[in-house]
Formats: C-alpha cells, sequence, structure tokens
C-alpha cells in the first residue's frame, strides 16, 4: 500500500511506514506462521525500525532454522579455546560473516443463516417467532452451547430493550466487475458459512441456565447465495434498502445474508447483511480474502480458535484473575469517572433523554486534498506516531476548543486479536477502549500527538478486559440517556480501495450499525494515499445541518494542524475567518 516514491530501508520505523493495529495483526501471523516466533504487537507498533525488528527476530529463532548461527558470546568463548579448537571457529566464522538475512513480508490486504434461504425482498416488518401459521418456530439443534462472550451479550441485551431489532445490523455492497460463475460462487459462500460457527450459531437465553446468555453452534450451515437478475442500480438500491430493515432471527442462528443481483453478465453487485453480533470489522476482511480464495478453489488454513472457544476463553480468564494487571491499569488511569459530554452549542435539545431506539444523522462525507494528506505524513514521521494519533489528538483537541470540559474520554474500537489463535475467527471480537485526556491548552500539537500515541499504546497493552467487566469493576454509573464512561468514538479504518474479489469495490451506502454514542468520527484511510472523514450524531441530538457544521469545524481544524503543528492549542480556530464574517454580517442583516 506504500507510494513507489516511499522506500523502505533498514532504517525506516514502522510507525512511519503507517502500520496501524489492523497490519500489526497480520504482521504477527506471519512471523508465527512462517517462523514460528511471538511477535507481540505492541512490539511492531513500539516505534521499532525495521533492522530492529530482524535483529529481534533473528536472536529468537530457533536454532533447528539457523544451524551455522553462533552468538557473539559463544564465538569469544571459542576464541577462549585451545588453538586446535580456533581453526574450526575460524572457518565457520568466515562462513557467517558472509551470512546476511533479508525478510519480505507478503500480506493479502482485505481493507477494515434459517431453515430456507430467505426471499431477496423483505416485505413489512412480522414476528419471526412464528411460521406462517402462526406456530412458533422450534428451536435448532445444538452440537455445542457456551455462555455469550461479552460482546455478543452486550447486542443481546441491547436487543431486548430498544424497540427497533434492526439497530445492529451492518451491511456492505460490493460491484463486481467480470464474468462471474454463480455454481462456483454459491459453493463458496455454503462453505464460507460451514467453516465459522460464528455463521450458524444461535444468540438466545437457555431456560435450562434461568435464562443465561447462550450460544449455541448448529451443525450445520443454513447460509446460501441468493441470486436475483436486475434492470437497473436503482433496483439494487431498493434491494439494499430491504436488507437495511431486514430482522435476523438470532434465536434460532440466523445472522448473515448475502445476496447476488446481476445487472448483466459482467456487471454484478453483491449485498452482505449482518447481524452484529455475529461479526466486527475485522472479522469483515476476513471474509472478503477467504471468500474470494474460496471461490478460486483454495485451500484455506485452519481455523485455531473458533468464536465459542474465545467467548469460553475469555470468560475463563476473567473469572480466575488472570486479568488483574489490566484491571489495576484501568482502575488507576480512571480513579475520577468523567461527567458525561455536555452537548455541542448547536444541539436541537437542551438536555438529553431516555434513548429507546438510536438513529444517527451522517454529515457529507469530506476527501482530505493530497497537501494536507502529505503534511499528516510528515508531521506523524517526524514526531514517531501514526495517522490514528493524529486524527485522536486532532479530536481531543476539538472537543476541548468547543466545550467548556477540563477532562474528556474518547472510545476507541479495537480488534482484540490478542494471540496468533485468534487471527482468523469470526465473530464479535471487538473490545472498546477508553482513552481519558486533560486538558493542557499551553501545549502545541507535537506533544499532543505524542500523548495521544502513548495513551492509545498503553490502552491497547491492556485491551484484553472485556469492556462490560471494566465499567462493573470501575463502578461507572450506567444511564438510559447516553454510553457509559465515553460518549464520543473514534472509528479509524485502513481499507484497500479495491477488495480481493473480482476486482471489487465498495458500491452505495454503507450499513455500518448504530450506536448510542452523541458523535462518532469517522476516519477512513483508503490505500494510504486518501484520508476521507466524517461525523455521524445522534438524531434527536443534532440535526444534518448542525452536524455539517461540526464537520466542517473539525475539517478547518485538521487543515490548520497539518499546515503548523507549532500553534499553541488554544489558539486553534474552530472556523474559516471568511465564513465567520459571512455569518456575522448574515446576523447582522447584510446580505452574503
Amino acid at each position: 500500500m506504500l507510494p513507489e516514491d516511499n522506500g523502505i530501508t533498514p532504517e525506516s520505523s514502522l510507525v512511519e511506514l503507517g502500520i496501524d493495529s489492523l497490519v500489526a495483526v497480520d504482521m504477527r501471523s506471519w512471523f508465527h506462521n512462517e517462523l514460528d516466533l511471538d511477535m507481540p504487537v505492541l512490539k511492531i507498533l513500539g516505534g521499532a525500525t525495521v533492522a530492529a525488528m530482524v535483529e529481534d527476530a533473528f536472536v529468537r529463532l530457533s536454532r533447528e532454522l539457523i544451524p551455522n548461527f553462533k552468538p557473539v558470546a559463544e564465538v569469544k568463548a571459542d576464541e577462549a579455546a585451545p588453538e586446535s579448537d580456533n581453526k574450526s571457529v575460524k572457518s565457520e566464522e568466515s562462513t557467517d560473516s558472509k551470512f546476511s538475512s533479508v525478510v519480505m513480508v507478503s500480506m493479502d490486504e482485505g481493507s477494515q443463516q434459517g431453515t430456507a434461504t430467505p426471499p431477496s425482498s423483505t416485505g413489512p416488518i412480522v414476528d419471526d417467532e412464528k411460521d406462517n401459521l402462526g406456530a412458533v418456530k422450534p428451536m435448532p439443534t445444538f452440537v455445542k452451547t457456551e455462555r455469550m462472550a461479552y460482546g455478543a451479550s452486550q447486542f443481546w441485551f441491547l436487543t431486548q430493550y430498544l424497540e427497533d431489532p434492526r439497530h445492529f445490523n451492518i451491511q456492505f455492497c460490493l460491484a463486481l466487475n467480470g464474468s462471474l460463475n454463480n455454481p462456483r460462487m454459491e459453493r463458496a459462500v455454503e462453505e464460507l458459512g460451514q467453516r465459522h460457527e460464528s455463521f450458524r450459531t444461535a444468540y438466545y437465553a437457555n431456560e435450562e441456565r434461568l435464562n443465561e446468555p447462550t450460544q449455541g453452534v448448529i451443525a450445520t450451515s443454513q447460509l446460501r447465495l441468493e441470486t436475483k437478475k436486475v434492470t437497473s442500480e436503482t433496483e439494487v438500491d431498493q434491494e439494499a434498502q430491504a436488507m437495511q430493515e431486514y430482522i435476523f432471527d438470532i434465536e434460532r442462528g440466523e445472522v448473515i445474508r448475502i445476496v447476488l443481483l446481476s445487472l448483466s453478465p459482467k456487471s454484478h453487485f453483491m449485498i452482505f447483511g449482518f447481524h452484529h453480533i455475529a461479526i466486527d470489522g475485522f472479522g469483515f476482511n476476513i471474509l472478503m480474502v477467504e471468500l474470494s480464495a474460496l471461490y478460486q478453489g483454495q485451500e484455506l488454513p485452519p481455523i485455531r480458535s473458533q468464536y465459542s472457544d474465545f467467548a469460553a476463553k475469555q470468560r475463563q480468564a476473567v473469572e480466575n484473575g488472570s486479568m488483574a494487571d489490566e484491571l489495576k491499569f484501568w482502575k488507576t488511569a480512571f480513579t475520577k469517572i468523567p461527567d458525561p459530554l455536555p452537548l455541542f452549542p448547536m444541539a436541537n435539545v437542551n438536555s438529553r433523554r431516555t434513548m429507546t431506539h438510536y438513529e444517527h444523522e451522517e454529515g457529507t462525507e469530506v476527501k482530505l486534498d493530497s497537501k494536507t494528506v502529505a503534511q499528516i505524513k510528515d508531521l506523524c514521521r517526524r514526531n514517531g506516531s501514526t495517522k490514528f494519533h493524529f486524527f485522536l489528538a486532532a479530536l481531543k483537541i476539538f472537543l476541548f476548543r468547543f466545550l467548556d470540559i477540563e477532562d474528556v474520554c474518547i472510545g476507541l474500537a479495537d480488534a482484540n486479536r490478542n494471540d496468533t489463535d485468534t487471527d482468523l475467527t469470526m465473530g464479535y471480537l471487538l473490545n472498546l477502549l477508553p482513552v481519558k485526556f486533560e486538558r493542557n491548552a499551553k501545549e502545541d500539537f507535537s506533544a499532543a500527538i505524542k500523548e495521544a500515541r502513548d495513551k492509545s499504546y498503553a490502552a491497547l497493552a491492556h485491551s484484553r478486559l472485556p469492556f462490560d467487566v471494566l465499567l462493573e469493576n470501575l463502578d461507572v454509573p450506567r444511564s438510559s440517556t447516553n454510553s457509559p464512561l465515553f460518549q464520543v468514538l473514534m472509528d479509524y479504518r485502513q481499507i484497500s480501495a479495491k477488495l480481493p474479489l473480482l476486482d471489487a469495490q465498495s458500491w452505495g451506502r454503507q450499513l455500518p450499525g448504530r450506536t448510542a454514542n452523541d458523535l462518532i468520527l469517522d476516519i477512513s484511510d483508503v490505500t494510504g494515499s486518501e484520508i476521507r472523514v466524517n461525523f455521524k450524531t445522534q438524531q434527536y441530538l443534532y440535526s444534518r445541518a448542525s452536524t455539517e457544521i461540526l464537520l466542517k469545524s473539525f475539517v478547518q481544524l485538521v487543515k490548520t494542524i497539518a499546515s503548523n503543528s507549532k500553534v499553541q492549542l488554544d489558539k486553534l480556530p474552530l472556523f474559516d475567518k471568511l465564513e465567520i464574517k459571512a455569518a456575522i454580517d448574515g446576523g447582522r442583516g447584510k446580505s452574503i
């Protein structure tokens, strides 16, 4: 994903090359699969150079892989031995002195179910628990049951509470160019559904265990490719809307649908619909890579840990106390729980209200100009940080400049793949990490981005503790009016412009799912060269116009920082001077 003019040297820092936590997981997997070496993600993200990573890996490699290598201490010991031994040592030393190791890393980048196949058009909302005759549908037979994973249980509880069960639908649409072999794609989809437990798992209250939230694995996947011919992109839009409105029967294992719409023999659209309980953003990257491989008839590596295995291991780790270090870290970081975030001045209401459904307003996505992107990259290189850290620091400053607060907590989404066993695990493994900042208006942006880097890395180093367990142990007050601990979330994704399936490209409006947060900063870093920025706000709090104002202000702040990072933070303008003048003139009744 690096541009051709950005060469890699042994002295290059990995973070300067744009490595983020998702790519670091891929690199860790490469070290494990190719060299049988455990390379922690934080070591990859910790600012090490390429040369330092190679040296560290080489020193820890199995001696069976490098039989001619001798550590310096052993060579010196041999040199002190009798002369007869030195000859053999010198002979080996002359060979070793010419030995060099070059590590070539090659990774495929992906970016960030019912007894019968559901129809491609859903129709009106009906009671999914009953069949056409009004009888209650029977529960499926399970080959394995497990207490629900912490992340899945969040969705399950909210599904019972919220008025609309479609709140946690997520959707992704692709445009496919080229001839498509339908039978091969049908087989690939069926194999994908059978391969991953998460796509054949029911999420339900187990009456035999006092209604304990449980995930039950069904023996045979019910996922099938739904196909339909269309005559226009308008029909594709209609099918995408129908998918958004679909109600998944998660209690009976219906959590995914894949619809293939064919406009012509060489023009197709594929709509993926999921309930969020069964997949996260990292999982979608896995899905795209594997679906492409299965379609091409390639053999896939075995899955070392299925979602039920992850759920059991996670709960065991919490209950046996092996997460004590993580808990100690978070208790130290949050000796004081931040107050809920004040509302922005342009809010629709004066105070929050009880939420029984979530709806988002979305701004018009802004693509940063190439000059600003280059300035951001240069600023990150000079400060040993990544674009993720840049936007986290910018968001912190934006909140402090707009709101009269002394501290702020921002939520981060972590893929939560902490060991190589979960690299191919499909399910909702994602964990939320709260990062708290205190106001320091006198610092410049270089200090702010380094603080963002250090705090986010510290959070990642203690990311195993499930967010729900963290809230419980911190005794965070729960409220039906706002999300706990933080009300602003930053969602940063590195994605590829083209996906590994018939030169597929994303198409139409994607549906990432809805949350209780006041504000979501959505950053899409496309192929390392294009950055798109957007805001999503809670609809009852902020209008579309207010969301656009906030987004425009944030982009103005980003451009100002990128062009001059030495500006004192409390001096950073929130709006363009010409726009301020035009607004003042308009308020005075002058023509604009």
